[in-house]
């Protein structure tokens, strides 16, 4: 920790910092994860567009970068579309 006060109060704000990044990131994944194990493509498609908002979120505020966001993105869509076509997912 730093001598000065604005070191200790950098220091201060990046802890909430990495709190609250590590926090999305977990939501985040765990969104990914549920999209993952559904199923149903009627599901499946409400919870991707709420995966894209999160990815949106995530690359807007420089947690990703914004082309690992719409490259997420992207995937997932594809993964559902698969799910429509009848196909599996690897196959896509």
């Amino acid at each position: 920790m730093g001598t000065s006060l604005q070191a200790a109060k950098r220091n201060r704000q990046s802890k909430i910092f990495r709190s609250k990044n590590r926090a999305f990131k977990s939501t985040v994944k765990n969104a990914m994860k549920a999209f993952e194990t559904e199923t149903d493509s009627g599901k499946k498609e409400d919870s991707l567009k709420s995966m894209y908002s999160l990815l949106d979120k995530a690359g807007q505020t420089n947690l990703w970068h914004p082309r690992k966001a719409a490259r997420n993105k992207s995937h997932l869509a594809k993964k559902l579309n698969a799910l429509k076509a009848g196909k599996t997912p690897a196959s896509a």
